[in-house]
């Protein structure tokens, strides 16, 4: 298993959309995506994938976190760019760290 670039931070901010991250480049087409989440409300983490900046996303992967402080391993299948999505709004920001493999 081999990780591409550093750690990202994937932000949910509760003031723009509280239950969707911005949109994220992880430097080149990636097989898998490792997401460290906070303690968080309880929920699934939705992963969307797209394979240019701005565009199409498509649901790649849904995975139970209860409420967080787990690290999870999600499969992306060659795609770069993704957003990172959970199944409940939350109440407060939250920050994801990822990277890519």
């Amino acid at each position: 298993m081999k990780l591409v670039g550093l750690w990202q931070d994937a932000l949910i901010d509760v003031s723009v959309d509280a239950d969707l991250t911005a949109e994220l480049n992880l430097g080149r087409e990636c097989s898998f995506v490792l997401i460290e989440v906070p303690t968080m409300d309880s929920c699934d983490i939705k992963l969307e994938a797209a394979r240019t900046s701005g565009g199409t996303y498509y649901k790649k992967d849904i995975k139970g976190v209860g409420t967080g402080q787990i690290m999870i391993k999600m499969l992306l299948g060659g795609f770069q760019f993704i957003k990172i999505g959970t199944s409940v709004v939350q109440t407060s920001n939250r920050t994801l760290k990822v990277i890519g493999g």
